[in-house]
């Protein structure tokens, strides 16, 4: 597992603006990307798939708001393609609303998920 995203302080409430009206994107979520790929820890190579992701968000906005927006920047720099994401784990520290928030994002390539752990067989 490799740490990708150290971000210390960051402004989440942007997130909540993604779409403006059809499909364009607002101007505060594309500051926030930009914002984010300045932070991002780009590994020599991109990881093999598939991929489990650990988001670690101190924050206190819905645990929801910052996911999609982390792995759109991992695409293409430290992994191949989000769909190949095949466990997803979000870790949430609530604070004070007025605090800025601060994200954490490991990731770990070449990942193999046990199948009989999350899909038991029910007799």
């Amino acid at each position: 597992m490799i740490e990708v995203l150290n971000m210390p302080k960051v402004a989440l409430k942007t997130v909540n603006l993604k779409y403006t009206g059809g499909f364009r994107l607002s101007k505060a979520y594309l500051r926030f990307t930009k914002e984010m790929f300045f932070y991002l820890k780009k590994p020599p190579k991109i990881l093999e798939p598939p991929y489990k992701v650990v988001i670690y968000q101190k924050s206190y906005l819905d645990i929801d708001n910052a996911i999609k927006a982390i792995l759109d920047c991992l695409n293409g720099v430290v992994i191949k393609d989000d769909r190949y994401i095949i466990e997803l784990n979000v870790v949430k520290i609530s604070h004070k609303r007025g605090k800025m928030s601060s994200l954490r994002v490991f990731v770990q390539g070449d990942y193999s998920l046990p199948e009989k752990e999350y899909f038991p067989v029910i007799d």
